[in-house]
């Protein structure tokens, strides 16, 4: 049994080589099993393209908006949010930060 274009020895070494075909479906089944549960891990620790987008869409507006204040508001933000009772935030040499 020859192939078009082909030798014998080149069509039984390629039919030895290839997998039969319920190996093959084995593999795509793996595969498939392997990707939907890296899938559903992301989608489950929000790790997925659209949820990151919209974390640093936040946080870019949140960022702009507190450029956007004065410094008294600044400082009143921060007394409003320390009014509990805890420590003002330092930096590392220990002193507050500016306002």
């Amino acid at each position: 049994r020859t192939r078009v274009g082909g030798t014998p020895l080149r069509a039984a070494l390629s039919s030895l080589c290839r997998p039969p075909p319920s190996s093959r479906l084995r593999y795509v089944g793996l595969g498939t099993v392997a990707w939907t549960s890296t899938y559903v891990f992301r989608v489950a620790n929000k790790d997925m393209t659209y949820a990151k987008q919209l974390r640093d869409y936040e946080n870019a507006v949140i960022q702009k908006r507190f450029e956007e204040l004065d410094n008294d508001e600044v400082s009143a933000l921060m007394d409003e949010i320390y009014t509990d009772g805890s420590r003002k935030p330092t930096q590392a040499d220990g002193s507050t930060p500016p306002a």
